[in-house]
């Protein structure tokens, strides 16, 4: 999981940062919470290859007084296209 908190209170909408992490290169985080949809930003960011380790390019949301400045990226949730059918 990767929890991005922002303490800036200003008007901006967001920053952009590069984080390091241990995520596989490839792998894809969803946004959990909501917070990115609403507010325009990246749902799903993807690891890429940095220098010395993984990395990700991410958006931190702005306060902005409204006390929304969070977002949570995780691994998706398993899905498939077939319905699951559970036997004796």
């Amino acid at each position: 999981m990767l929890v991005l908190l922002d303490n800036r209170n200003d008007a901006g909408s967001s920053d952009v940062k590069t984080m390091n992490v241990d995520f596989t290169v490839g792998t894809h985080l969803v946004e959990l919470t909501g917070n990115a949809a609403a507010n325009g930003l990246d749902q799903v960011v993807t690891v890429q290859n940095g220098v010395a380790s993984s990395k990700v390019n991410v958006r931190f949301l702005h306060n902005n007084g409204q006390d929304k400045g969070y977002l949570v990226y995780g691994l998706q949730t398993p899905q498939s296209t077939a319905g699951l059918t559970v036997t004796n």
